[in-house]
């Protein structure tokens, strides 16, 4: 994608002298140029377009001065270099625009020779800073998954002591329970009449009703833990670390895991849950970075969570009611079998610009930027993301079976 740099000056002319000047960059889709005529427009241009890449701008422009739109850049913390043209080569005056921000001041008549040279380092200062921003984000998101990973084999740790001990007894005490309930039965077929207290104590407790739901609070029990064993296995298989080099991994474990520690996220907002489908085809074992397979599921997965919860705010409960969120995985063999393919798609009706997200430096561009790397360069397979009005929106992750 081409450079976009905003240019604010009143005097029609610069318009049709930078085309000129930079017509071979144009023309090649290296510089793309937006053309304002006042302050205020620069800065509804600003505010509307986050992929704009550099700002040039008159000091002498209408409605907002040139000073006060620099003073502007650096409140809304944009981070965008502004190169300033100015009639006036005095020092005072040069000093208060770079003491606003300025990346460059340039004396007109514009020597076009200095512009390119300050376009070019400017330009090289943002894609600079970008990237100090997404090392800075990559760096903190890996040391989040770290602590997490740490945390959930922790937890995992943690659970297995006491489930164990808890699992080891219920076998045993579903036997001792069926040894006294013979062993009742036994007495009540050879005492058929064994008095008042006895009896009146039996219908005290409901011994009827006892010997019935006993059963049914064992059972309950072992559900109970059945359910707590799934729910350590899944934060031990959430926690693995990753290896100096691939593991064979079924990827169906780490959805699932990962799914389990995000149930919470699915109750969502104001009694609006979001409902999951869970469409999995037959997968072969996937030779991958389990760890870092996890921090893009979850990602993922949080930000179509997130996604449909904003977009409830915009809708009445009769709509929501109408068309409830839900979020469907759908897993399948692809590219003739040397791939697998992870869809996670939403039911919002938004429409979501990948690239824009990816270049506007926004938390969410840089988690899709950490996205692209972990899936396309550690692993050699594909991201993409489709969306369209009223369609939903689907992230399809592809891996390379081995």
């Amino acid at each position: 994608m081409p450079a976009k740099i905003l240019v604010a000056d009143a005097d029609s002319s610069v318009e049709s002298e930078i085309e000129q000047q930079f017509s071979q960059q144009i023309a090649d889709r290296e510089l793309e140029f937006l053309f304002v005529t006042n302050g205020g427009e620069a800065l509804e241009k600003l505010q509307a377009d986050r992929q704009i890449d550099l700002v040039i701008a008159s000091l002498n422009l209408p409605e907002l001065e040139g000073l006060v739109l620099l003073e502007r850049l650096q409140q809304n913390d944009w981070n965008l270099p502004a190169i300033v043209l100015s009639t006036d080569g005095d020092l005072k005056t040069i000093r208060s625009a770079m003491n606003r921000g300025a990346f460059d001041v340039i004396t007109l008549p514009i020597d076009f020779s200095q512009l390119a040279a300050s376009l070019k380092k400017g330009l090289e200062y943002r894609e600079n800073l970008q990237q100090r921003q997404r090392s800075r984000y990559k760096l903190s998101s890996r040391e989040k998954m770290v602590v997490l990973g740490q945390v959930s084999a922790g937890l995992a740790h943690d659970l297995n002591n006491p489930l164990n001990f808890i699992v080891g007894n219920l076998e045993p005490v579903e036997d001792y329970i069926k040894d006294l309930l013979e062993h009742l039965e036994l007495y009540q077929q050879k005492f058929t009449e064994p008095g008042e207290e006895i009896e009146e104590h039996a219908e005290e407790i409901d011994l009827e009703y006892l010997i019935e739901d006993l059963n049914e609070v064992v059972s309950s029990m072992k559900r109970g833990t059945d359910r707590l064993q799934e729910i350590s296995n899944s934060l031990r298989v959430f926690a693995r670390v990753d290896t100096s080099s691939k593991v064979s991994v079924n990827v169906r474990e780490c959805i699932d895991s990962t799914l389990l520690l995000l149930k919470q996220r699915f109750k969502g907002k104001d009694n609006n849950p979001i409902k999951l489908v869970k469409e999995y085809g037959e997968l072969p074992q996937v030779d991958c970075f389990p760890g870092q397979i996890n921090q893009v599921l979850m990602t993922l997965i949080v930000n179509r969570i997130d996604a449909l919860e904003f977009e409830n705010k915009e809708r009445s409960p009769a709509e929501i009611k109408a068309n409830p969120n839900s979020l469907t995985i759908r897993t399948e063999i692809a590219d003739n079998k040397e791939r697998i393919a992870i869809r996670i798609k939403d039911n919002s009706s938004g429409i979501v610009d990948l690239t824009a997200i990816a270049k506007s430096g926004v938390k969410s561009g840089l988690e899709l930027a950490m996205i692209r790397e972990i899936v396309e360069e550690k692993h050699g397979g594909q991201f993409t993301c489709s969306s369209g009005q009223e369609e939903g929106t689907e992230f399809t992750i592809e891996i390379p079976v081995q």
